[in-house]
C-alpha cells in the first residue's frame, strides 16, 4: 500500500474509540412551537443527504434547500416553482435532511446541527464535532458526519455521542443496522455497526493496477479513490460515485515524471491520472469503470489513456437512487448522469442531461419519475424528467448575490482543465488537499491546502512561483492544461484568495500552553512560522533538500505532512525532523504543541 494511505489506515485504527460527548443541546423555542409534524414526510430516502431535501408537507410538494451562499434555508413550493419562506440561519448551511417530522440542517462553520419545524421555526441547536456536513437518520437518532472533526455523532433528544473516523467523512447512509460513511480523501469507506456504535471495518480502495502498452505490461501503478462525497442504496447494495487517482509511483517513477501524476510510463503517453468509477458494496465490492467491471481483489489491467465518448465526471457531488438506477450530479461538466444496472459506465449510461452550472445536489421523486437538481453556481433549481431528460429550470433569487468576479472564479476552479478532465477542485476539494502525494519532475510532492495561504509568496514547495500567476502557469503545464488567459486567471485567483480559514476559537489551557511553546526561542517554531505564517524562505529540515516554508493555516486538517507526506500525524512531523528544537520536549509538551497547531 502507498505510504500515506497506509499511515492514514493506522490513524483510522486508532480512532475507533468513543470520544467525550459534545455539550448539551440548547432549545431556542417553546415545545409547542416545535411539535413534530405528522404531515411532513421525506420523499427521497435511498441516498445520502445533500443541500437539497424533498418532502411532502401538508399535502404539498416542497423542497428544503440549504442555500450556502445566502446563509439560509429556503422552502420551495415545487408546484408553484416559488420560494415560500427564507430562514436566516446566521451561517452557511451544509446539508439538509427531513426525518421524524422535523427538518435538520448542518452548519459546518458553527459546529452545530439545527432542528426546525416544517415551517422553518427553529427548535434546537445541538453542538457536534468540528464541521458537521452529512446527515442521516436511524429511527429517531440523527447521525452527523463531521469533516474536520473526523467523527460520526449520534444525536437523540438533544443528547450527543461521537465516535472517531478517518479523514474527511463527507457522506453517510443507513442501510439496515449499518451506517456507511464515504470520505472525500483516504481511499476508504467506513462501515459502522449501529448497535455497538463502532467502526466495524474500513473498505479500502487503494492498491496497484498493471499498466500495459501494446498488450505488454510495463509497470504497476498505485491507485487511490478520491471525491467520494455521496452514497445511494440500490437493491441492497451501497453505491458510491468516486474518482480513481493515479498519482504515480513516488518511489520508482520520480525521474520519469513529466507532470503531476507521471502521465508517461517508459515514454508512453499513458494512463488516466483521474478516472471516473462507481463502487458497489455488498458482501464484497466491485468497481465499475468506463469499459470494465473489476471485482474485489482483482488487479486491473489498464491499456493506456482511452478517452470515453463523453466528458468524464471527475467531480461527482451528489447522488440519488431511481429504482435500480443511479442518478449522479457532476460539477464541472454540469451534467446529470443516469446509470442502470451493474455494468461498465459507458454501457450503463442511459441518460446524460445538461443542467445549469454547479449541480451540487440532486434528489428524486420516484412517483413522478423526476429529479430535482440544485445548481448552486447558476442559482437555479431544475426539474428533470428521468424518462427523456427534458427539464424545466427556475431561479432562486439571492438577496446578497456573490460578487461577479468571485462567481466566475468559482466556476473556473471547478471547470475541467487538465488533459484528463482534472479541475483545480480535483486536487484541492473546497480549497483544501486530496491527501495524496504526487510524483513530479522535482520528486514526490503533495498538494498543500489553499485556504488562508494565498498571500504567502513565494508559492510551491520549491518556492519557484514569485507570484500566483507565475505559479498557476506552471501548474497548468503540469496537468496538461492549455495556457490560461489573463481574463480567466484573475477571477480564479480572486476566488481562491477569498476562501477563508475557520475562525480561531478561544484557546483552552492546553492550547495556550502550546502557543507559548510555539513562540518560545527554545522550541523555535515562530522563527520560521511567526503567527503561524511563513518567512518566505527555503530551509533544509532534514527531508532531502531545501523547501519553502508553508503557512500553517489549516495544518491540523491536512495530513499527511511535509512536502512528500512522510509523516502521518502532526506529532510525528514536529518530533521527527529538524524543524525547531523539539527533542527535549516531554510528551505533555508535544500534546500541547499539537493542540495549538490544530487551532491555526
Amino acid at each position: 500500500m502507498h505510504r500515506p494511505v497506509a499511515l492514514l489506515a493506522l490513524l483510522a485504527a486508532s480512532c475507533q474509540t468513543r470520544t467525550a460527548p459534545p455539550p448539551a443541546a440548547q432549545p431556542v423555542a417553546p415545545a409547542g412551537a416545535c411539535s413534530v409534524a405528522s404531515d411532513l414526510a421525506a420523499v427521497d430516502t435511498a441516498a445520502s443527504s445533500s443541500a437539497l431535501a424533498l418532502a411532502v408537507a401538508s399535502g404539498k410538494r416542497v423542497a428544503y434547500l440549504a442555500d450556502e451562499d445566502e446563509g439560509a434555508l429556503r422552502i420551495v413550493d415545487l408546484e408553484r416553482r416559488a420560494v415560500t419562506a427564507t430562514i436566516d440561519l446566521g451561517a452557511a448551511p451544509g446539508h439538509v435532511l427531513v426525518a421524524n417530522g422535523r427538518v435538520h440542517v448542518s452548519l459546518p462553520t458553527d459546529d452545530v446541527v439545527v432542528e426546525l419545524a416544517a415551517d422553518g421555526t427553529e427548535c434546537r441547536r445541538t453542538p457536534t464535532r468540528a464541521e458537521p456536513v452529512a446527515l442521516a437518520a436511524d429511527g429517531k437518532t440523527l447521525l452527523v458526519a463531521s469533516r474536520r472533526g473526523h467523527a460520526l455523532t449520534f444525536i437523540r433528544d438533544g443528547k450527543a455521542e461521537s465516535i472517531g473516523l478517518s479523514r474527511d467523512p463527507s457522506g453517510v447512509l443507513v442501510s439496515g443496522r449499518t451506517a456507511y460513511v464515504s470520505h472525500r480523501v483516504g481511499s476508504i469507506v467506513s462501515v459502522v455497526a449501529l448497535d455497538s456504535r463502532v467502526v466495524a471495518r474500513e473498505v479500502s480502495f487503494a492498491w496497484r493496477d498493471r499498466i500495459a502498452f501494446l498488450g505488454r505490461p510495463v509497470a504497476d501503478m498505485p491507485r487511490f479513490a478520491v471525491q467520494a462525497h455521496a452514497l445511494a442504496r440500490i437493491d441492497g447494495r451501497v453505491t458510491i460515485p468516486m474518482v480513481l487517482a493515479y498519482p504515480g509511483d513516488t518511489h520508482l517513477e520520480v525521474t520519469m515524471a513529466t507532470g503531476y501524476g507521471a502521465p508517461s510510463v517508459r515514454g508512453v503517453d499513458g494512463f488516466f491520472p483521474h478516472e471516473p468509477a462507481i463502487a458497489s458494496l455488498g458482501e464484497t465490492f466491485r468497481l465499475r469503470l468506463a469499459r470494465e467491471v473489476v471485482d474485489e481483489g482483482k488487479q486491473r489491467l489498464s491499456f493506456g489513456r482511452m478517452p470515453g465518448k463523453h466528458a468524464p465526471c471527475v467531480l461527482p457531488r451528489s447522488v440519488a437512487a431511481f429504482g435500480r438506477e443511479l442518478v449522479v450530479a457532476c460539477v464541472g461538466i454540469d451534467r446529470l448522469l443516469v446509470h442502470r444496472g451493474e455494468g461498465a459506465l459507458e454501457a450503463s449510461e442511459r441518460l446524460r442531461v445538461t443542467v445549469p452550472a454547479g449541480p451540487v445536489a440532486v434528489a428524486v421523486e420516484p412517483a413522478l419519475r423526476e429529479a430535482v437538481v440544485w445548481s448552486q453556481f447558476a442559482r437555479q433549481l431544475s426539474l428533470v424528467s428521468l424518462d427523456d431528460g427534458t427539464s424545466r429550470s427556475f431561479a432562486i433569487e439571492a438577496a446578497r448575490p456573490l460578487d461577479a468576479t468571485l462567481a466566475e472564479g468559482r466556476k473556473t476552479f471547478h471547470a475541467p482543465l487538465g488533459f484528463d478532465g482534472r479541475a483545480c477542485a480535483s486536487c484541492h476539494p473546497d480549497g483544501l488537499d486530496d491527501g495524496l502525494v504526487w510524483s513530479s519532475p522535482h520528486g514526490p510532492l503533495q498538494p498543500p491546502t489553499l485556504v488562508g495561504r494565498m498571500d504567502t509568496a513565494p508559492y510551491g514547495w520549491l518556492g519557484g512561483g514569485a507570484t500566483l500567476p507565475a505559479h498557476l502557469t506552471e501548474t497548468m503545464k503540469r496537468i496538461g492544461a492549455p495556457p490560461m488567459h489573463k481574463d480567466t486567471m484573475e477571477p480564479l485567483i480572486a476566488y481562491v484568495r477569498s476562501l477563508k480559514p475557520r475562525q480561531k476559537p478561544a484557546l483552552d489551557a492546553l492550547e495556550k500552553r502550546g502557543r507559548a511553546l510555539f513562540a518560545s526561542t527554545e522550541v523555535g517554531c515562530a522563527s520560521c512560522h511567526q503567527d503561524g505564517g511563513t518567512d518566505g524562505l527555503r530551509h533544509d529540515v532534514g527531508t532531502g533538500g531545501t523547501f519553502d516554508t508553508p503557512s500553517l493555516a489549516g495544518v491540523g486538517a491536512s495530513a499527511p505532512y511535509m512536502h512528500d507526506g512522510r509523516f502521518a500525524t502532526l506529532r510525528e512531523a514536529i518530533a521527527g525532523n529538524a524543524m525547531g528544537t523539539t527533542k527535549h520536549l516531554r510528551e505533555e509538551d508535544l500534546k500541547a504543541l499539537v493542540a495549538y497547531l490544530r487551532t491555526l
